[in-house]
């Protein structure tokens, strides 16, 4: 009987061990999410000074991830494409694309409930901007000759 209660014992403490180590590797991944959303800035710059063609990005804060095709015209942003949305509640945040190419900048309110969605669509509808900026990562894009200009934003740059 003892031996019974022993054993008993030593599964419950291990389980309780393994539950713990789950848990503190769930609340480490809840605070470099919460850490990287909250270092998202924006280059407010305008699409003046980008060459026409298409930009593919994405960008990826552990819990979301987004990758956006912007395709730029005439010195303005004409469309945008959300490619890939992986959230849990941030499907709303899809409507501010619209908002977006109508204003022609990213001074776009939020969505109320998928803020942290909102700020990583945000964030890629600038990147045309910022690989213009970037001239490592500039490729202009020509349909005929080149391949599209692929920036890839992820936690460090997001």
């Amino acid at each position: 009987m003892k031996k019974r209660v022993k054993i008993v014992l030593g599964v419950v403490i291990l389980a309780v061990i393994i539950s713990g180590a789950f848990i503190t590797s769930y609340l480490v991944s809840v605070k470099n999410y919460k850490t990287a959303v909250e270092k998202i800035t924006y280059n407010n710059q305008n699409a003046l000074d980008v060459s026409d063609g298409f930009y593919i990005g994405e960008c990826d804060v552990q819990f979301i991830y987004a990758k956006v095709k912007v395709t730029v015209k005439d010195h303005g942003i004409t469309d945008i494409q959300l490619l890939e949305h992986r959230h849990d509640r941030g499907a709303a945040a899809e409507s501010i694309l619209k908002e977006i190419i109508d204003k022609q900048k990213i001074d776009v309110d939020t969505v109320v409930g998928a803020t942290n969605s909102s700020k990583v669509i945000i964030k890629l509808s600038t990147m045309p901007c910022r690989a213009n900026l970037n001239r490592v990562k500039k490729r202009h894009y020509n349909e005929k000759k080149r391949p599209p200009v692929v920036v890839n934003y992820d936690r460090r740059f997001c």
